[in-house]
């Protein structure tokens, strides 16, 4: 298994730029792979714009000046990646929230994996909008990066949060191609007592063994969260294990609904996805 397309969601930030080299570090190295930069920029909605009196004309103008933007944003990652032309493509989305999720989940189904940053306090919208799009509607993996301001080297220490659920089987397949550059991986049954129905020992037994046939390095034995009352949520138990571990990539699947609108997603998921250090590994 490997990937062969992988987009990335990104701007001529700093953080923007540090995001597409991960990606490029993380998915270049095999040679059929290419990469597809995407600059998204999220317009004002045009309803609520008429309704507050702003005239169409204005309307007009911001879309303009944002489409300026997007375009100085291509032109500059393109000249970043100037050494790997022939492998990276560019395109861009511009839309406002109402479209822009189905927009990102549409451009990431021909896709093997989407890489996005972690959401922020100061650009959330954009990024929550692309992250539920992405993740709960285009049936693909999501790398969820951190908005560091240098690239990263994606190798190292790895954790799976694990637990009996089609989204964790599903995440840990996904994640093969990185898991099997990490020197180790280490299973963390991250589940609340009445969810580890027909799991048990056997079955992480299992698991660890079906990630040694894919040419993963596991490290034994499976690591389960602590007793109720030490930490409040499994959420929080995942994001100490990870940060014990010194993890550079976390492996969990995505829970929740579509139905969540600006709660994009519950429980352990919405807390990994806002607090995450390291790079996080998603399927829904």
């Amino acid at each position: 298994m490997s990937w062969t397309h992988i987009l990335v969601f990104a701007d001529h930030t700093r953080e923007g730029v540090a995001r597409v080299l991960t990606a490029g570090h993380a998915c270049l190295q095999d040679a059929r792979t290419r990469l597809e930069v995407c600059v998204a920029r999220l317009l004002p909605d045009a309803a609520y714009a008429y309704r507050a009196g702003v005239a169409a004309e204005n309307y007009e103008e911001i879309a303009a000046d944002l489409n300026d933007e997007t375009k100085h944003a291509v032109s500059g990652l393109r000249h970043v990646l100037n050494g790997q032309a022939d492998r990276v493509e560019f395109s861009a989305l511009q839309a406002d929230a109402s479209v822009m999720a189905h927009l990102a989940a549409a451009r990431g189904r021909t896709c093997d994996l989407i890489v996005l940053p972690q959401p922020s306090p100061q650009r959330s919208r954009l990024e929550r909008t692309l992250l539920k799009g992405a993740l709960m509607g285009s049936g693909r993996p999501c790398l969820i990066l951190p908005q560091w301001a240098e690239p990263r080297h994606l190798k190292g220490r790895a954790i799976i949060a694990w637990k009996s659920a089609p989204e964790a089987a599903r995440a840990v397949r996904d994640a093969l191609p990185l898991l099997r550059r990490m020197e180790i991986v280490r299973i963390f049954e991250a589940a609340e007592a009445d969810e580890v129905t027909g799991e048990g020992p056997e079955g992480l037994a299992r698991l660890a063994a079906y990630l040694t046939e894919q040419g993963v390095k596991v490290e034994p034995p499976v690591v389960t969260a602590p007793p109720d009352g030490v930490v409040s949520t499994i959420g929080e138990a995942i994001l100490d294990e990870a940060s014990a571990f010194g993890a550079d990539l976390l492996v969990m699947g995505g829970f929740g609904h579509a139905r969540f609108v600006e709660i994009v997603f519950g429980g352990a998921t919405q807390a990994v996805l806002e607090d995450a250090s390291c790079a996080v590994l998603m399927s829904h």
